[in-house]
């Protein structure tokens, strides 16, 4: 029997190569990878947007970057004071204080009415890789374009 839930459900193992190839469209199409755009240098985001293996295996370092793009895409002057104190990232403890604030500010998100965004466990931000955290990117990067569109 096919359930009736709205929430999004998370991927299969054989779907996570279209989503890996759907976030570094979505990222692309709003111009992740700029020199502007405020997440890092240029190879990395290059590397984002050519693996195709992407968060197939924890990676902090395009968790960071990719989620500071989405939250500075969203509202950058909200961004830029939100992230004040932990981006960039210079020192170790700075990483949970940004995992932290991106969790809080995800969960507000969540709250918007109709929010399409699946429900994560902060845990997931701490090992940034997985099905599940592919799933939780393929998902905010979709809502941050909308966002865009709209």
């Amino acid at each position: 029997m096919a359930s009736s839930s709205s929430a999004p459900q998370f991927l299969s193992a054989a779907s996570r190569p279209y989503a890996v190839s759907q976030i570094q469209t979505n990222l692309r199409l709003l111009g992740f990878g700029s020199s502007s755009d405020g997440g890092g240098d240029e190879a990395s985001a290059a590397r984002v947007l050519s693996d195709p293996l992407l968060f197939q295996h924890s990676d902090p370092s395009a968790f960071q970057q990719t989620t500071y793009f989405l939250f500075a895409t969203l509202d950058p002057a909200r961004c830029q004071t939100y992230f004040r104190s932990c981006w960039p990232l210079v020192e170790k403890k700075q990483e949970a204080e940004f995992r932290k604030k991106v969790f809080a500010w995800y969960k507000e998100l969540q709250t918007e009415p109709n929010s399409p965004l699946p429900m994560v466990n902060v845990s997931l931000l701490q090992t940034p890789g997985g099905k599940k955290f592919v799933n939780f990117v393929q998902e905010f990067s979709q809502f941050v374009l909308r966002k865009q569109i709209e």
